[in-house]
């Protein structure tokens, strides 16, 4: 399934807001223009947990406190699984005859600030809130610029390396790092890793001023 559309309402930071999703959506702006808060919406609505919505969604946020924050979005191109994911929540778009998934997420306080959360398929009649596993079936997962920067610019070391590199393998290091070596000559020679590779660079160029070919991504385990 892929997004298709995606409507934002009563955000402190944003203008009333819809977007058409098309093949994909690139978001160009200057800093402090609330791309950063599109991106949070739609990963409030795809993607966070009950727990974490009530954890991440702030009384600032409303932009009026006496009306809920309303995100909404379209999903199409459902395959046999996502069907049986959502065998109550598809309707039939009048239109296009196309099966569409609509998935809203309302969050208001109450007098005493008290956070309520309804996440929904608002258009199929249903009032019970998506499940683990519907929210799961999304898919969705928001890797920060600043954690992509910081994760994999070299050098960078996480608390776990800093144990390893306190511990002597001794003789065992050359044994391990066989094992990495095989391991990486089998993540070179992998057919499926390869057209993986190949998904990824095509999509990467279309966001990229340059255009990447398989041979210049690589799957590899770190070092040791």
């Amino acid at each position: 399934m892929r997004l298709t559309r995606l409507a934002i309402k009563n955000h402190s930071r944003l203008a009333p807001t819809e977007l058409e999703v098309r093949k994909h959506l690139i978001l160009v702006g200057p800093n402090d223009v609330g791309k950063s808060s599109v991106l949070r919406c739609i990963d409030l609505l795809l993607g966070a947990s009950t727990g974490q919505l009530y954890n991440r969604i702030q009384f600032e946020d409303l932009a009026d406190p006496d009306k809920p924050m309303l995100i909404e979005a379209d999903l199409r191109g459902f395959n046999a699984t996502d069907k049986a994911l959502f065998p109550d929540e598809l309707t039939v778009d009048t239109a296009t005859g196309e099966l569409t998934l609509t998935i809203s997420l309302e969050a208001s306080f109450d007098t005493n600030k008290t956070l309520s959360v309804d996440r929904r398929a608002p258009k199929s009649g249903i009032q019970r809130q998506l499940s683990v596993r519907q929210v799961e079936a999304f898919g969705w997962n928001l890797l920060s610029a600043t954690a992509v920067n910081r994760d994999i610019r070299d050098g960078r070391r996480t608390p776990l390396d800093d144990i390893l590199q306190l511990v002597d393998l001794g003789t065992e290091r050359d044994d391990f790092k066989k094992l990495f070596d095989a391991v990486e000559a089998q993540l070179g020679k992998s057919k499926t890793l390869k057209r993986l590779r190949a998904s990824l660079a095509s999509q990467l160029s279309k966001a990229l001023p340059v255009e990447l070919t398989k041979d210049e991504l690589a799957f590899t385990t770190g070092t040791l």
